[in-house]
């Protein structure tokens, strides 16, 4: 493997989410067909909520995250797919642990890093709305929050979902991560929106902008606080991470490593 497919995706955010539905289609669909094998329909299983969690969790994202529930919406009619099946791939593909996401120095300024485990299926999507900021993000196949990311205006955002739900908001926190680059140009204003804004689960976050600013965030339900970002390297030579992609301000630009060594690049149009 060298690198991802790009998929643009651009108007409003119901068009964003139908343009990366059906340019991830024919993925999207052998996942789901090898969710009836036993360990992946094992995996989907354990993270099934009951239904009334399912209505919850439709519920919030829908009242404190509209544009990402359109777009949701609109992936899931772009794929043909239910949305609760692609949520229950979307959470497996967030999974990771903290350790997979930090702040990584470099001669330009901070970047943020992110480590993909082997298995993680993602593509580049671009997102250009029709009234927010452009920002290129590397994505699940059926997932409407970004590993990580940057826009426009060099703000680098990465996220990890590192548990289950907790707190009253059901809508699960790595939504903010494309809040913050469709909006925010530094890292304290997307600071500010991750201390006020409802979200649930346990998530953690990595900011870095291009104006050297640079921050870690943690997400416990309803706990909030700023944390000290790591600066040492990923790598993703461990059997667990098949791939490390760091987002750079500076240059707006993604670039990755695979575990084989291979490398790419790729920035906004």
């Amino acid at each position: 493997m060298s690198g991802f497919a790009r998929v643009a995706c651009c108007g409003a955010p119901r068009d964003l989410g139908l343009d990366q539905g059906r340019a991830c289609a024919a993925e999207i669909a052998a996942l789901l067909g090898a969710s009836t094998r036993s360990a992946f329909a094992r995996a989907l299983a354990a993270l099934r909520p009951p239904r009334a969690a399912d209505r919850e969790i439709l519920r919030d994202t829908q009242r404190f995250f509209p544009h990402m529930a359109e777009r949701s919406a609109g992936l899931a009619r772009g794929a043909r797919a239910p949305r609760l099946a692609l949520a229950a791939l979307s959470t497996l593909a967030e999974r990771a642990p903290a350790d997979a996401l930090r702040v990584v120095r470099t001669v330009r300024g901070p970047c943020v890093a992110r480590a993909l485990p082997t298995g993680v299926l993602a593509v580049l999507r671009e997102s250009a709305p029709d009234t927010d900021y452009r920002s290129l993000e590397l994505v699940g196949l059926a997932s409407v929050a970004p590993f990580v990311g940057v826009n426009q205006y060099g703000l680098a955002v990465g996220a990890v979902l590192s548990g289950a739900r907790a707190g009253d908001c059901a809508a699960p926190a790595t939504l903010l991560a494309q809040d913050c680059l469709q909006r925010f140009d530094r890292v304290e204003k997307a600071l500010e929106w991750l201390e006020r804004r409802p979200a649930g689960g346990r998530a953690q976050f990595a900011l870095a902008d291009a104006f050297g600013a640079a921050a870690g965030y943690e997400i416990d339900g309803d706990a909030r606080k700023r944390i000290e970002p790591s600066g040492a390297p990923l790598s993703p030579s461990t059997a667990e991470r098949c791939c490390v992609v760091a987002a750079d301000p500076s240059a707006r630009t993604l670039g990755w490593t695979f575990a084989d060594g291979s490398m790419g690049e790729a920035g906004i149009s």
